[in-house]
């Protein structure tokens, strides 16, 4: 597979994408910013049962991503994808005053095309905020995961969901 999803969670993949989305889990991208951003559309269960394909055009979608699955669960949705790159990272100690300053740039010089921001608290309330920079590397061609499998078109389906 030479594709990845545009809002990288900043984590191992252990999420699913049902529950990203009902938090609207935020990535590494610092183009596209919070997983909301890269989708296309969604297939919901409302509160009373009904099953309703929605986007980001609809009234109803705004309650979705974040909504921790209370005005709807997510079934199937559709994501914007981009190519599987290869980076290299770097790293940078970075003060909390010049953070701000140090970020704007970042996004503005546009060779960074993932960020994560660590942050150390010690004495004082923000110490220090170790960033993780990864720029894109020469090599054109997208990695291809020679161990990753696809799901079935229909992906995995349980018969019942029981919430308890």
């Amino acid at each position: 597979n030479k594709l990845a999803i545009c809002s990288a969670q900043a984590s191992l993949s252990i999420f699913s994408v049902g529950g990203s989305i009902g938090i609207d889990a935020h990535g590494w991208d610092i183009k596209n910013g919070m997983l909301s951003k890269t989708i296309l559309s969604l297939t919901i269960v409302t509160p009373t049962g009904e099953i309703k394909e929605i986007s980001p055009d609809d009234e109803l979608f705004k309650y979705i991503p974040g909504g921790l699955g209370l005005m709807g669960i997510v079934v199937s949705a559709k994501i914007k994808l981009t190519d599987n790159i290869k980076v290299k990272r770097t790293t940078r100690d970075v003060s909390p005053e010049h953070f701000n300053d140090y970020f704007s740039n970042l996004q503005k010089e546009g060779q960074t095309v993932l960020s994560l921001a660590r942050l150390e608290l010690g004495d004082a309330p923000l110490a220090r905020i170790f960033m993780e920079n990864y720029e894109e590397i020469e090599d054109k061609n997208a990695y291809e995961a020679p161990h990753f499998h696809s799901e079935a078109e229909q992906g995995n389906r349980l018969d019942r969901i029981l919430i308890a």
